[in-house]
């Protein structure tokens, strides 16, 4: 190559070489003009177009509840939760709220429990906080009680989908070594 050639590209590599740092500002601003539309609980229900049945929970932002539909299986969106306790933690405004510490000691928004350690912790953070609503310190045997409570109605409640017995097993020895 020439040396005119040699010295575009060069141009060409020390432009984008400085340039790349920019791009992070960008995707920060975008996150902010955007960052409401990447919240699955405004989302609309997708019932999706395969044939399969699913029964999963949704959150309707008319009602302001998590409610459960069948799902097909394929191209859904993301307000679309196996269990009604991931779409409230995830969703409702009383589980939104609360707050918890990373290891960084960093303030966070609790968004979501993806498994039972997930919902253990859940339930140890509302056991250490004050309820909006009472006013009241909720005790953690009460809190424990309530979590077993819940797992018994999931399991027994028509049309809810059955929750398999070896998680059954893992979410009641998480709820007692609470």
């Amino acid at each position: 190559m020439k040396s005119p050639e040699l010295g575009v590209l060069l141009g060409l590599f020390v432009f984008f070489v400085l340039t790349t740092p920019l791009m992070g500002g960008v995707s920060r601003l975008a996150d902010m003009i955007c960052g409401a539309l990447k919240d699955p609980c405004i989302l609309d229900i997708k019932y999706g177009s395969c044939f399969e049945i699913h029964f999963r929970y949704f959150y309707n932002k008319t009602s302001k509840r998590c409610e459960y539909f069948i799902y097909s299986g394929c191209d859904g969106n993301l307000n679309n939760y196996k269990l009604k306790i991931e779409c409230q933690v995830a969703c409702d405004k009383t589980y939104r709220t609360l707050k918890s510490r990373t290891a960084t000691g960093r303030r966070r928004t609790v968004h979501g429990a993806t498994g039972a350690e997930g919902t253990r912790d859940f339930y140890r953070q509302m056991a250490g906080k004050v309820m909006e609503k009472g006013g009241a310190e909720t005790p953690l045997a009460l809190v424990k009680e309530q979590a077993l409570v819940d797992l018994h109605l999931r399991t027994a409640s028509f049309g809810a989908p059955e929750i398999p017995a070896h998680r059954k097993k893992r979410l009641k020895e998480v709820i007692e070594r609470m």
